[in-house]
């Protein structure tokens, strides 16, 4: 017996509880959205679902990492890894070391900086946009 693992990617709140979040999957077809899929390409393999679950993960607005400091340089912040950023984890440990220390990112991971949603947030809320 062969299997497949085949997934979608889908979002939900974040306050929402895991098991209200299959619920809500289970209702919007997910699963056979997934069925028929694998029906249509792999027309030799007769699909059925054996398990389905949930996965979190933090992510951005723009699908990239966020990664900044706050108060000063006194709070460093790395998020919106997408649930990839187990890959680049000893590249982010240097940069996160980094920046901790008080060194000036680099003009490309500038960019990753919370600076990049202040439009969005300061047309969203009346407080003023974190970052710098």
């Amino acid at each position: 017996m062969r299997s497949l693992r085949i997934g979608t990617r889908r979002s939900a709140l974040a306050t929402v509880q895991a098991e209200h979040v299959r619920a809500l999957l289970f209702a919007q077809g997910v699963e056979a959205e997934i069925v028929a899929r694998v029906r249509a390409g792999l027309a030799t393999v007769e699909p059925r679902s054996l398990s389905s679950q949930v996965c979190s993960w933090t992510d951005s607005p723009d699908g990239r990492f966020v990664v900044d400091v706050l108060h000063g340089g006194r709070v460093v912040l790395a998020c919106g890894d997408s649930g990839e950023g187990f890959k680049f984890s000893a590249l982010m440990g240097e940069l996160l070391a980094d920046l901790a220390e008080g060194r000036v990112p680099d003009e490309d991971v500038a960019g990753l900086g919370l600076a990049r949603f202040a439009p969005f947030a300061q047309a969203a809320a009346p407080r003023p946009a974190l970052g710098r």
